[in-house]
């Protein structure tokens, strides 16, 4: 992938329950990934959105999915804040 570096070992007995590395498989894999989907999602749907509002507000399927993507970007803050930093 872009930019990554090795993963720093981390020992099982040296990480804490509520802080996500930032080198942890789950996170640089499937997270980061998902939120990049999204966003390309959200690129495209933004001009739709500010063209068609008053018909697309109408279709139910159309506010469910949106209520859903801005629930995933509220999950991405919480995610963000408790992600470590990491110092060379």
């Amino acid at each position: 992938m872009l930019g990554l570096r090795a993963p720093a070992q981390v020992c099982k007995e040296d990480r804490k329950f509520c802080i996500i590395y930032p080198n942890d498989k789950y996170k640089v894999m499937y997270w980061d990934v998902i939120i990049s989907i999204i966003l390309l999602i959200t690129c495209f749907l933004t001009p739709l959105n500010m063209a068609f509002s008053d018909e697309l507000d109408n279709v139910m399927w159309y506010t469910i999915m949106n209520n859903v993507i801005d629930f995933i970007f509220l999950l991405d803050i919480f995610v963000n804040f408790m992600t470590a930093i990491q110092r060379d």
